[in-house]
């Protein structure tokens, strides 16, 4: 899997603890790494990034949902709608998000 750049200021600090423990198992072991010497700290890498992805990913959801939210106030102003046309929106809106729930939950194939 090929990771994002492991450049300090884009992790935490448990994630660029685990960068320069491979760092240093790849210099210690420059031609062992090549047999797998340094696996078990580039699984450990590959998974806290994952974590830090989910939590960038959940974090973007709910200012989107936000956002969102703002501007269908803003609209309601502007473009009055009728109480069946705001029904039928909200029900496709709803809709959409389950939808979108449904097919990304934790575990469900992607």
């Amino acid at each position: 899997m090929v990771h994002p750049s492991l450049s300090e200021h884009l992790h935490n600090d448990e994630c660029n603890n685990v960068i320069q423990q491979l760092h240093q198992c790849h210099s210690t072991h420059s031609v062992a790494k090549f047999w797998g010497a340094c696996n078990d700290l580039k699984n450990a890498l590959d998974d806290c990034l994952g974590r830090e992805f989910e939590v960038r990913r959940l974090r973007n959801l709910e200012e989107a949902r936000e956002r969102n939210r703002r501007v269908d106030e803003a609209r309601a102003l502007l473009l009055p709608m009728s109480k069946s046309d705001r029904e039928d929106l909200t029900r496709r809106q709803t809709e959409r998000r389950q939808n979108w729930e449904r097919t990304h939950a934790e575990g469900a194939p992607q």
